[in-house]
């Protein structure tokens, strides 16, 4: 890579941060179209920027204490099931549902045979 100017690497860590101010993100776009190979530079350290981020969240995970909820769930697999409360389940047996779809039906019925004879004389 050849030697790149201190600005131009601050733009990109800006762009990368998510920082980048309206002016920079255009001076950094005006960069890129200086020359083919600032793209590919760019490129190189957007990926570069990504590994390491990979590399800092697989740091960050304690595999000590995730092996362990696994080896947990899988001794007692039955034990959060029987803990969770029972959600309710909507019924269609209930008694006022009965009585409200008879009322929609013969408010429907009503409605209908008003509506006709409205419309006939």
């Amino acid at each position: 890579m050849s030697k790149i100017n201190t600005h131009i690497l601050k733009l990109i860590s800006l762009y990368t941060s998510k920082e980048i101010s309206e002016a920079e993100f255009n001076e950094l776009k005006e960069w890129l179209k200086e020359a083919p190979e600032n793209k590919v530079i760019l490129e190189e350290f957007l990926l570069l920027y990504k590994k390491s981020r990979k590399i800092a969240f697989a740091n960050s995970i304690d595999k000590d204490k995730a092996w362990n909820a696994i080896v947990s769930k899988l001794e007692n697999p039955l034990e959060k099931i029987s803990t969770q409360k029972k959600s309710k389940v909507f019924s269609l047996n209930n008694r006022w549902f009965k009585y409200a779809a008879a009322a929609i039906l013969i408010g429907i019925i009503t409605t209908t045979y008003i509506f006709r004879n409205i419309v006939v004389r």
